[in-house]
């Protein structure tokens, strides 16, 4: 459901984060009360631009929005608000059919799950089930080219078939529609686990072991094993939870 309330919170969780035009320019924004700033990665490539609130609730009236000319109305230079008005970490789209995505996914893990072990190379996908690498991940995530963290919401599940329930907890506890899916290994015997994940912008341990052991309650007490801290150009580096034992 795209609300004006939901995609204020959408960008206001993206603050920081690259953005592109069709031409290849990338900007990031920030947010000072109610206005949004562009603020280009090439300095001058283009007029620095500001946002209102009340553009954009005037530009989700028009969602889908499939062209710069029907934004005209709303500003004079549209682009920005275009580029943000389309990307898919603020606009959940209608025809997203969820319950196909979740089959695909399931078949994608079924494929790598009897081979994956704990030397395995990560294995994550998008949102729409397509296999994504950490450095895409960090690209889309990192907010002023930060290190970000991937943590999982999920314990003991061995299929896709409560993923409903974990991504309606996230969108309204933490306002994210951005999730990511992946394989883990866990426990003696292993067990591979599937995971519905999302990204915090912090790699600072006192906030990951906070978002280690936040869901406990979803999970009938279980915390996160671990956590997966993204650096730039993919490098990854494991931050286990010391609350957790593991045998």
């Amino acid at each position: 459901m795209n609300s004006i309330n939901q995609i204020w919170a959408n960008i206001s969780h993206s603050q920081g984060k690259i953005f592109s035009t069709k031409s290849g320019n990338k900007f990031r924004y920030q947010i000072k009360e109610n206005t949004i700033t562009i603020l280009p990665i090439i300095p001058n490539k283009y007029i620095k631009e500001t946002i209102s609130k009340s553009q954009i609730k005037s530009a989700c009236k028009l969602i889908p929005i499939k062209k710069y000319s029907q934004l005209y109305h709303i500003s004079k230079s549209p682009k920005s608000l275009y580029h943000i008005m389309t990307d898919p970490r603020i606009i959940q789209k209608h025809y997203t059919n969820k319950i196909r995505i979740h089959k695909k996914i399931a078949k994608t893990f079924a494929k790598y799950a009897p081979h994956f072990t704990h030397t395995s190379p990560p294995l994550y996908l998008d949102n729409t089930g397509k296999k994504i690498s950490l450095s895409k991940i960090y690209n889309t995530e990192s907010k002023f080219a930060k290190p970000v963290t991937l943590v999982a919401v999920t314990r003991f599940q061995y299929n896709t078939k409560k993923f409903s329930k974990y991504e309606r907890y996230l969108k309204s506890k933490l306002y994210t529609n951005q999730f990511y899916y992946g394989l883990s290994i866990v426990g003696r015997p292993a067990k591979i686990e599937y995971d519905v994940l999302y990204v915090t912008p912090d790699s600072k341990p006192k906030t990951i072991h906070k978002h280690l052991n936040m869901h406990n309650k979803l999970n009938s007490g279980a915390p996160q094993v671990f956590a997966l801290t993204i650096l730039q150009g993919g490098k990854f580096r494991l931050v286990r939870n010391s609350k957790h034992y593991c045998p």
